[in-house]
């Protein structure tokens, strides 16, 4: 009999030596050991495990870009192991590929690039992920009945009594389908005991598959004689589990770290990812960014500045230069790496505006070049925050914009909150916050006056993605801004700045 595990990851920390006892306790029941490992955006899981396989206790090795070969020592037992991709869908979908992983945009459009490029696509359940707005998605998507489009089981969720019930969603409709179950390991100590503790098991096959895409072209025929093999999960584990998750879990290497002690620390980085850009998907995603864009636009307006020349510096993930192209705005973006211009490009198009890469304390722009230089999600990122201003304000010959976590705001609790905050938003990042005073000193000592703050929102952000609405959010922070409270006491705050004249 072989065992297959659809979903694993191999995460910094994981030690080969217990994953082989895993193995080899797999081994007394097993002839064949099939694992599918995928990467994620925050972790290359393959390239660590390719790098890991080298302990094993293996013989007659095979080894490609997608697919690892050995047989245990003393047993014979096959081991294989193929590469796959998790990625995520512009609806916050997470789906595993196996085969080319699909441009991010939405679940449907990706589910069909990853089909029609002859690829696997498999549809995790995981711990309540298929409720609300994402169930209705992934419905739409099994109503087609595609080939080569599969549900999969986790081992993170209870599967009895009242916790399966609370948390199963849409899988109760869809549990008859076509399954390739996984336990999906978690980015925490140990837990590369995990692998295996849930998949499917099937007859023998003289030979496997050499490389991903022929899985995946072999599943529609290997899928009918699977069967799920599932230990009972309990509820109280479960949610154990997912606490752990994010309060140690998520916290993983930066994807970038300086060499050079006196350059940026390159916080644009994170900030340009389809990751961090899913943080602002649905209704109340796309109300933050609206009223973002509002405020930013009316300040470029207040400055008297016809549309002319604009930097946005880091990019972000995208939210704010593709509203200054629509206006007619030469659009320049200077990041700290390449990587940074993926969402840019898309959105935009490469060839509508100008994109580099450098220190962003050090940028390569002559004096007084922009009419308009924006700082986006970098301010609270960058430990020498005040030069990074002081730039910005260099090589903007009009105004400077700008936003930052105002310590006068709910952000006074923030270091209590972090946990539960970190809990709703999963990937958030920690940061530094300000006061009025010392963002309006180094405005100031970088040639900026005129100074007008924006407070964007009164409550936590945080409380409107827990409650799903952007109705809502809407309402509650229209009634807080008419009664002042939003003035006083809201963040993030965006400030402009216009430069000084010189005298």
């Amino acid at each position: 009999m072989t065992f297959y595990d659809f979903h694993l990851h191999w995460y910094p920390g994981y030690q080969i030596d217990r994953f082989g006892e895993r193995l080899q306790s797999l081994s007394k029941e097993y002839t064949t050991i099939v694992g599918v490992i995928y990467d994620t955006e925050l972790v290359d899981c393959w390239s660590l495990f390719q790098i890991a396989w080298q302990f094993l206790p293996l013989n007659h090795r095979e080894e490609s870009d997608s697919r690892l070969y050995g047989e245990l020592d003393g047993s014979g037992v096959r081991v294989v192991f193929y590469r796959g991709v998790q990625a995520v869908s512009e609806e916050n979908v997470e789906m595993l590929v196996i085969g080319e992983v699909p441009d991010t945009s939405t679940l449907n459009q990706m589910v069909e690039n990853a089909l029609e490029t002859g690829g696997a696509v498999i549809l995790p359940w995981g711990f309540g992920k298929w409720r609300g707005a994402r169930a209705k998605l992934v419905l739409r998507e099994f109503r087609e009945s595609r080939e080569r489009l599969y549900v999969s089981d986790s081992a993170n969720r209870p599967n009895r009594g009242m916790g399966a019930s609370l948390l199963s969603g849409a899988y109760r409709d869809l549990s008859k389908l076509s399954r390739l179950d996984g336990s999906d390991p978690l980015p925490m100590s140990d837990d590369e005991d995990f692998s295996f503790t849930i998949g499917m098991t099937g007859e023998d096959l003289g030979s496997l598959p050499n490389d991903s895409l022929g899985l995946a072209e072999f599943l529609p025929e290997l899928v009918a004689g699977l069967r799920p093999v599932s230990g009972v999960r309990r509820t109280a584990g479960a949610f154990v589990r997912q606490l752990q998750l994010r309060k140690n879990g998520l916290t993983l290497q930066e994807p970038y770290i300086p060499n050079n002690s006196n350059s940026s620390d390159a916080g644009d980085i994170e900030s340009a990812t389809d990751r961090y850009a899913r943080r602002f998907s649905g209704s109340v995603g796309s109300y933050f960014l609206r009223r973002q864009k509002n405020l930013t636009l009316k300040l470029a307006q207040a400055a008297g500045a016809p549309p002319g020349a604009v930097l946005d510096v880091g990019g972000g993930h995208a939210q704010l230069a593709p509203h200054f192209l629509d206006l007619g705005w030469s659009v320049s973006i200077f990041s700290s790496d390449d990587s940074c211009r993926k969402r840019p490009d898309r959105i935009m198009g490469s060839e509508n505006y100008r994109f580099a890469t450098g220190d962003l304390l050090r940028m390569p722009y002559p004096d007084n070049s922009f009419d308009i230089v924006t700082l986006f999600r970098l301010v609270p990122h960058e430990t020498d925050w005040e030069s990074l201003i002081g730039e910005a304000a260099r090589v903007s010959r009009g105004v400077v914009i700008l936003d930052y976590p105002d310590l006068r705001s709910f952000n006074a609790f923030s270091r209590v909150l972090f946990l539960f905050k970190k809990a709703i938003e999963k990937d958030t990042r920690d940061y530094e916050l300000f006061n009025r005073r010392k963002i309006g000193t180094a405005m100031t000592n970088a040639g900026l006056e005129d100074l007008r703050w924006r407070p964007q929102f009164f409550l936590p952000m945080a409380l409107y993605r827990l409650a799903g609405s952007g109705r809502l959010a809407s309402i509650m922070e229209e009634a807080f801004l008419r009664v002042g409270l939003t003035t006083l006491f809201g963040s993030p705050v965006i400030v402009s700045g216009r430069k000084r004249a010189l005298r």
